[in-house]
């Protein structure tokens, strides 16, 4: 018996030691499978890590695509031959910091050329002293014991600057009864603008015609707020008298007649179509001048005929209470409709509408080439009769008046005179010509009103007749500030949510982890 109890001892010895060898074996097998998938996941995220280096991509969320860069800006920054330092001096805790560095990472991720420097005035202020004594910024002190400084971002390349105010950057709109406030995002345009200033040679010459009571930089009709924006732009102004004008000065790369109150005479009309036809680039806003019973001409009538465009002698009367700013249907007024042209793109976008006052229509004749810029309601028509207007008040169109919708507005591109058409690239170079049928849009109040797009018209146009393209394709960006209200309820609501109901969902978590484990 005592022979069968060791043999049935060394038995069970031996079963206990398989188990123990069984149990160790997979024990080793776990641990061999745990470090290869840890290498494996490590390989996988140095795969990842390497691919998003060599492949990387930015996505933009926001529903008004605020950090989407432009195709123009894309182009200027893409083609940069040097080094363009961009120094933002603005405080982190400033409400509108992180759209703005957001927006200057994609300006870096878009070329090694552009180097982005913060400065925080708040967290830095001996650097942000340095800074501005490099570029004589002003530095202040708010009550607070806050640093700041007096622009908001600086753009240099080798010994030329550009410096950026935070009212370039962006503004608020506080809109109308019962809407919420607006900020209109202007970052891009001032960025890519001040890079264009530094980055460029010669400015380009804008050239105003003077002498008949016109806009101008300086006087009764001041164009004090587009001259500050051609500034940023490297456009700079300058003034013709065009009392006599026989031929453009050579300098000038745009020539604009602003609202003259006064007919130009035959000579000096031909002569400045004539020059958009030899490669000018010309805009013309012109009023309806009331003459007594009638619309005076203008002198430019005859030359624009001849080049496909109707400049009509009535006053427009938009009848559609839609689109009047006020009661009077030739006074202010709104207009919606754009035609189709690279200018308008934008214009449509903003969606606020242009404000007109005491307009006239300029129409194209079929077949000409030429385009439309802007449309009345088809509810507006064109007066003709203006003493019938003054004695009638019954505003109905007659027979002789324009019906609607009416063009106040066109663009075209002259065709190159015959000398011109036998040079070489001429069709290249073709002039381009917008005529407008009033002008009184460029009024300080309207051009400042964030709801018009009168002023990024103005620099739509503009950019086009320069061949500034930055203008026309890159309109600020609106976003809406949307605020949070909540009630008593609403924010027992979130409190009881957040302090009850989200910590017993990880308890009961846990819990169950520990149960499944126990089993």
């Amino acid at each position: 018996m005592s022979a069968e109890k060791k043999r049935k001892k060394k038995g069970e010895a031996t079963d206990a030691e398989l188990a123990v060898d069984e149990m160790a074996r997979r024990q080793g097998i776990r641990q061999m499978h745990a470090v290869i998938g840890s290498l494996l996941l490590a390989l996988v995220c140095l795969e990842l890590n390497y691919l998003s280096f060599r492949h990387f991509e930015r996505w933009d969320w926001t529903s008004d695509a605020r950090f989407t860069l432009s195709q123009r800006t894309e182009e200027v920054v893409g083609s940069l031959g040097q080094t363009v330092d961009v120094y933002l001096l603005l405080s982190e805790a400033e409400p509108n910091f992180a759209d703005v560095d957001e927006l200057l990472q994609r300006y870096r991720a878009s070329s090694p050329n552009v180097r982005v420097v913060h400065v925080d005035p708040d967290k830095e202020p001996g650097e942000a002293r340095r800074v501005a004594e490099r570029f004589d910024i002003e530095m202040g002190v708010a009550s607070t014991g806050e640093s700041f400084a007096d622009v908001a971002a600086v753009v240099s390349a080798g010994e030329r600057r550009w410096k950026i105010t935070r009212d370039d950057l962006f503004s608020v709109d506080f809109g109308e009864e019962g809407e919420g406030p607006a900020v209109d995002v202007k970052a891009e345009r001032a960025l890519t603008g001040a890079i264009v200033q530094v980055t460029q040679g010669e400015p380009t010459q804008l050239c105003l015609s003077s002498g008949r009571g016109e806009w101008s930089p300086s006087g009764e009709r001041p164009l004090d707020i587009f001259r500050e924006e051609l500034e940023r732009e490297n456009i700079e102004l300058r003034e013709v008298n065009a009392v006599g004008l026989r031929r453009v000065p050579e300098e000038c790369d745009a020539f604009f007649v602003l609202g003259p109150q006064r007919a130009f005479g035959e000579d000096e009309a031909r002569a400045l179509v004539e020059w958009s036809r030899e490669g000018g680039n010309l805009l013309l806003a012109l009023d309806p001048i009331v003459d007594r019973e009638s619309v005076a001409p203008t002198g430019f009538e005859e030359p624009l005929a001849d080049l496909g465009v109707q400049v009509d002698r009535d006053v427009l009367l938009e009848m559609d209470p839609r689109y009047l700013l006020r009661r009077d249907p030739s006074d202010l007024f709104r207009v919606l409709e754009f035609g189709d042209h690279p200018t308008t793109e934008t214009l449509a976008q903003l969606g606020g509408g242009m404000a007109l006052n005491l307009a006239r229509s300029v129409r194209a004749e079929e077949g000409s080439g030429v385009s439309e810029l802007l449309r009345s309601s088809p509810a507006a028509f064109g007066e003709t009769d203006l003493a019938g207007l003054i004695a009638d008040a019954d505003l109905e169109p007659d027979a002789d008046d324009l019906r609607g919708p009416l063009s106040l507005a066109v663009a075209f591109e002259a065709p190159p005179t015959p000398e011109r058409a036998a040079a070489t690239e001429a069709d290249a170079r073709r002039g381009r010509v917008i005529v407008v049928g009033d002008s009184d849009w460029l009024e300080p109040a309207l051009l400042m009103e964030p709801q018009f797009a009168n002023l990024d018209a103005l620099m739509a146009w503009t950019g086009w007749l320069t061949q500034r393209e930055a203008l026309i394709a890159i309109p600020p960006r609106r976003s809406d500030l949307q605020a949070i209200v909540m009630s008593e309820a609403d924010v027992s609501g979130v409190a009881l949510r957040v302090f009850v109901f989200l910590p017993a969902a990880i308890l009961l978590l846990g819990f169950a982890v520990w149960w499944s484990r126990r089993q």
